[in-house]
């Protein structure tokens, strides 16, 4: 057999994400190219992440290991609330760059988030440098320059706000990488969802003038669906 039953399993897992994401980032440079409101929409993204997970919690076995892995009070508010914020600055900046950016573009300025989490792992000691990773990091790089060279739909305030997104973005997975390995945590990403969702969804409630027309909504569809279900 060529590909054994595991690798082909993983292989289609990956093209099952790769489709699902790329689907995703198109269908959001077409609503923001005609509701150009992006924390209004990433408000209520956060709201169904924290609705969906909260309800898979309860009613299947996907987030048993947040059972088996208890984090304390301590370990939320000083790792998994942080982490959260980062999340809901890595959200912003990366929304509303497709205000500004092709979506071509911008998938190519993202190909420098590993070299910045790599370095910011040399910076928390959680990488070692050596002349293999630098030489990575050099390659990477020549070949974002490269393709961003003479981009036509250039515009120097998107592409700050995809730099401060890369850069939170990067923070965020340090952050994460920290609290597993400091805590010997281990879950995946919908139970990362169901910790995280919740803080920045507050996050941008409290700090976003969008997010109290969003949360007015909510009370308000909530109320309608009380008096549906009566």
């Amino acid at each position: 057999m060529l590909f054994h039953p595991d690798q082909m399993k993983t292989g289609i897992y990956i093209a099952i994400w790769i489709l699902f994401s790329s689907c995703t980032i198109l269908f959001n440079k077409w609503i923001l190219g005609f509701f150009p409101y992006p924390i209004f929409l990433t408000t209520w993204h956060m709201f169904f992440a924290s609705v969906g997970t909260f309800t898979l919690k309860k009613t299947t076995n996907l987030l048993n290991s947040l059972d088996e892995n208890p984090i304390s009070n301590q370990v939320y508010f000083s790792n998994v609330v942080p982490i959260g914020v980062f999340f809901a600055a890595s959200l912003i900046f990366s929304n509303k760059v497709y205000l500004y950016l092709s979506v071509s573009f911008i998938q190519m300025l993202k190909a420098a988030t590993p070299i910045v989490v790599l370095l910011l792992s040399f910076v928390m000691n959680l990488e070692k440098p050596s002349a293999k990773l630098f030489a990575i990091i050099f390659l990477v790089s020549s070949g974002i320059a490269i393709a961003s060279y003479g981009e036509i739909d250039f515009v120097f305030i998107g592409v700050l706000f995809q730099v401060l997104g890369i850069v939170v973005e990067s923070i965020r997975l340090v952050l994460v990488q920290i609290l597993l390995s400091n805590n010997g945590l281990k879950f995946d990403a919908i139970c990362g969802l169901y910790l995280f969702a919740p803080v920045t969804f507050f996050f941008f409630l409290k700090f976003s003038y969008q997010s109290i027309l969003s949360f007015t909504l909510i009370i308000f569809f909530y109320y309608l669906f009380l008096d549906f279900c009566h």
